[in-house]
């Protein structure tokens, strides 16, 4: 999700600014991106476990799987839903156009500083 993110909207630092800048620049922008999907699908797969538990009885998903039921076929149940999440997530962001993308990415000061450098 996040090389798609990074990848599919061009947030990769290509300018001719020195390679210390661009190389700290596509560090931060990698290491930002990757920490906020992988808390997104933290948080994502938190709440498809505790929905699953609330949901399904166990008696129900015993009786469909042919065995007892434990925490981790409930948490196979969230991890599953989650992978559905991020793909639908990577879809939906391939959807947005780039300026909207670089907007949830960056902040305004980021913005504000590759405004001026497009400039002159």
């Amino acid at each position: 999700m996040a090389i798609w993110l990074v990848a599919g909207h061009g947030l990769w630092e290509r300018r001719r600014t020195s390679k210390r800048l661009r190389n700290l620049l596509n560090s931060a922008t990698v290491l930002t991106i990757t920490m906020g999907v992988f808390v997104s699908s933290l948080a994502l797969f938190t709440i498809s476990l505790t929905a699953a538990a609330l949901v399904i009885p166990p008696g129900y998903m015993s009786e469909v799987l042919g065995h007892d039921v434990d925490w981790s076929d409930y948490a196979r149940v969230g991890l599953m839903a989650t992978d559905k999440g991020i793909l639908a997530g990577a879809v939906g962001s391939g959807l947005e156009d780039d300026e909207t993308v670089r907007r949830a990415a960056y902040s305004t000061r980021e913005q504000e500083r590759r405004t001026q450098m497009a400039a002159g």
